[in-house]
């Protein structure tokens, strides 16, 4: 248990500015309010989330599971032009906790920021919630031209070089005499903004689930980050886990998928990561077969390198690793080659997207994305050498397991074309898992000690997977292994030389604690 705290002071330590900055706004509200001092609260500027945190607070899901009559304060807020949503709670109320950080649908520290200074002039109105909806008409957030610019890049990156290894699809067949792969059709009007991956990906299962009626089944296929298990069982929706990711849990979602269409049902989604690469064309037969929307989470920004569109009916990408070097965001990018499903999900999209994303974020945004090829050529330099070094210290070392790219079968026919200014890499993210929970942390808190210690912009980052973010019940679907032992390394801008070193350092502490 003891280490269970250990895990969530460190994260609350590794984003203090951030946390400070949202909390400012969240005490001066509640002073406001005249609240009691061990309030704390969230905000939301789409109003269906207050619906949905108290559900979420009141369902047997929730690891704190709240009565009915839970003290939740609801609150519109129009404060400097903004109307924020509030869920006003005592500081030990976890489970809207728990809600806002597995589904990464919160406010930014940015615009917690620039609303702050504006508090005294904020007028409040309570919500009551009527059947579970809230009745009041939001305003969403401003969009602007850098908004255009953003999913003018992304959309340049997705159709810069093909993958000419990558197998032949329904939704990407190659030109019958040159044999050459059809590039993309994919357009500005195909790419929607979010304010973290997260919610990109919440969002999409949301939209799946409500327009099913919470009546089809989602699947996740293969090993995935345990932020993907959370958001897909948020909601309360059916979903599958094959977690091995083999032939025979192939074999188990083609019956699973006829079975489902024997029940006059349909399985809706299906979810994978680039670590089950080798499965790819395998689940673009199935999606073809099944008509279930095939999604690549991508929780790297690899967009320079890899070219899943002849594979993928949805991608959907974090970008504040890789794409953004230090600013929030996630997007999600329709495939319109993918015919039957873009005709199912476009005017989905359409009339369920609204502005999450404040516009400081988006400048920001673009600005860090400005020179993404130069810094994603250095980074995956040095997250492939980190992953070497590691990957040769498995057995011989705390270490159990490298999940990277490089080591995943299959994955080079999703590789770009190398050209003369660019290299295709594996990503910036790296994942390792230990024996023991303890040697995680040891080995984090020394390669962060180390890394601040020789700090510089654009530096790299370890953060742990969060073991305390599983919902109930969902430990026994992890392996041992996956529970809280896990911590990513993302590669930053350093010497390679001089970051192995203190990768070599915090491991040789890591081993100390076994």
């Amino acid at each position: 248990m003891a280490l269970v705290h250990a895990l969530a002071d460190m994260k609350l330590h590794q984003s203090s500015h951030k946390e400070c900055t949202i909390q400012k706004l969240v005490d001066a509200l509640i002073e406001k309010l005249a609240l009691p001092n061990h309030f704390s609260g969230l905000f939301f500027v789409e109003p269906d989330a207050l619906a949905e945190v108290k559900e979420f607070a009141t369902s047997d899901r929730c690891r704190y599971k709240q009565p009915e009559s839970c003290g939740l304060i609801f609150k519109r807020i129009d404060i400097y032009c903004v109307r924020l949503y509030g869920v006003f709670f005592q500081s030990s109320g976890h489970a809207a906790i728990d809600y806002a950080h597995i589904t990464g649908v919160g406010i930014s520290q940015s615009l917690a920021e620039y609303l702050h200074p504006h508090v005294k002039d904020s007028l409040f109105l309570d919500l009551s919630m009527e059947d579970g909806i809230v009745r009041s008409k939001p305003t969403y957030l401003l969009q602007i031209p850098a908004s255009l610019a953003v999913k003018e890049r992304i959309v340049s990156l997705l159709k810069r070089i093909p993958a000419t290894k990558a197998p032949s699809t329904l939704i990407s067949p190659k030109r019958p005499r040159t044999g050459d792969i059809i590039v993309p059709a994919i357009g500005v009007s195909d790419v929607y903004l979010f304010p973290t991956g997260k919610a990109a990906l919440y969002r999409l299962h949301n939209y799946l689930t409500i327009f099913n009626d919470h009546e089809c089944i989602s699947v996740i296929f293969g090993c995935v980050s345990i932020s993907l298990l959370c958001i897909l069982a948020v909601n309360g929706a059916r979903c599958k886990h094959f977690s091995n990711g083999d032939n025979n849990d192939l074999a188990a979602l083609e019956a699973l998928c006829v079975a489902e269409a024997t029940a006059d049902r349909r399985v809706q989604a299906l979810y994978v990561e680039f670590s089950c690469a080798s499965a790819f064309e395998s689940l673009r037969k199935l999606a073809d077969m099944h008509g279930f929307v095939l999604v690549v989470n991508d929780i790297s920004a690899n967009l320079a390198s890899v070219d899943v569109m002849s594979i993928a009916d949805v991608l959907v990408t974090d970008l504040a690793r890789g794409f953004s070097a230090d600013v929030k965001g996630g997007s999600i990018v329709l495939n319109p080659n993918s015919n039957t499903a873009y005709q199912y999900l476009k005017p989905l999209l359409e009339r369920n997207w609204r502005n999450e994303v404040f516009a400081g974020d988006i400048v920001e945004l673009e600005y860090g994305s400005r020179d993404y090829l130069l810094r994603s050529a250095i980074s995956n330099r040095n997250a492939e050498a980190i992953a070497t070094f590691l990957k040769d210290k498995v057995s011989k070392s705390s270490v159990t397991l490298v999940d990277y790219p490089k080591f995943s079968s299959g994955f080079a026919l999703y590789m770009r074309d190398p050209t003369s200014k660019f290299v295709s890499g594996y990503g910036c993210l790296v994942g390792v898992e230990f024996e023991e929970q303890n040697c995680a942390v040891a080995f984090h808190t020394a390669l962060k000690t180390e890394i601040e210690a020789n700090s510089n912009d654009r530096a790299t980052s370890v953060v742990l997977e969060d073991s305390g973010l599983l919902l109930r019940g969902d430990q026994d679907q992890l392996p041992l292994a996956r529970r809280g032992c896990r911590a990513h390394v993302i590669a930053g801008l350093e010497n390679k030389d001089s970051l192995l070193r203190s990768v070599q350092q915090a491991l040789q502490i890591a081993d100390a604690n076994a």
